[in-house]
């Protein structure tokens, strides 16, 4: 295959409840997602909802497996013109109890948060925002920069954590030579590299980019499962084909 990959992953015990995994995708984008694997088989239930704007994707588990991911939201966005489209313009808002990534492939967006920080995140960077009892911050995209594109994330905070002070991180984390391609780790430990970023609960985030054809093992934990977003090419997991868009859940 060839193409960018995100890879996410975290323990598959003492997950709290409460939330479901969703996933929002721009519709004028054309944009599909799916599931890599029977939802029976995987006992999850799927829902859509869309309006002119947003496509609206979850994915809960209907059994009581698993409570939810504590990754449990993703937005996939662009590739957009900023010069054309207007780009990212994410006035003041509040969050509380959780924690967000912002993780770019192409583009720039100016973060400003309550707390006082200010950061620019760019691709290869990750702005990390801990919310905790709460904090209002705006993204705007950078028109010099042309296309934006990349994803955003929320973690949820675990009880015990949920009401910590604010905290900002910003992260470039070292590039990865693979046999095959190469990779960067934005949250926990993967392939020998560790991230700093301050996390509550056991996870990881890591981006993938492979050569056409490549072939790589990736050292996962047993105790964890994983999610794997293809952003570009196509992507086989063992037999399985995953197309540009669509996550694939590994228990």
């Amino acid at each position: 295959m060839d193409g960018d990959i995100a890879v996410l992953g975290q323990p598959t015990e003492n997950i709290p409840t409460g939330f479901d995994l969703v996933i929002v995708l721009g519709s004028g984008h054309q944009a599909e997602i799916g599931i890599a694997a029977s939802l029976d088989e995987l006992g999850l239930r799927y829902d859509r909802r869309d309006n002119d704007e947003i496509a609206d994707i979850r994915v809960r588990f209907s059994d009581e497996r698993r409570g939810y991911n504590v990754w449990f939201k993703l937005d996939h966005f662009g590739p957009d013109d900023v010069l054309a489209d207007g780009g990212m313009q994410v006035p003041p808002h509040p969050h509380t109890g959780l924690q967000t990534v912002s993780w770019l492939f192409a583009g720039e967006v100016q973060h400003r948060d309550s707390a006082g920080h200010a950061a620019v995140i760019r691709p290869g960077e990750i702005n990390l925002m801990t919310s905790g009892r709460g904090i209002s911050h705006s993204e705007v995209s950078l028109p010099g920069a042309g296309i934006l594109h990349g994803v955003q994330l929320w973690i949820a905070l675990p009880d015990a954590s949920r009401f910590v002070a604010p905290i900002f991180g910003h992260y470039a984390p070292p590039l990865i030579e693979l046999d095959g391609g190469n990779a960067r780790v934005f949250i926990g430990e993967l392939l020998g590299s560790t991230s700093p970023l301050r996390v509550f609960s056991p996870l990881v985030g890591a981006e993938l980019n492979l050569n056409p054809l490549a072939t790589i093992d990736l050292p996962l934990r047993p105790d964890f499962e994983y999610g794997v977003l293809v952003d570009e090419g196509e992507l086989y997991i063992g037999e399985q084909s995953l197309q540009k868009s669509q996550l694939a859940y590994l228990p």
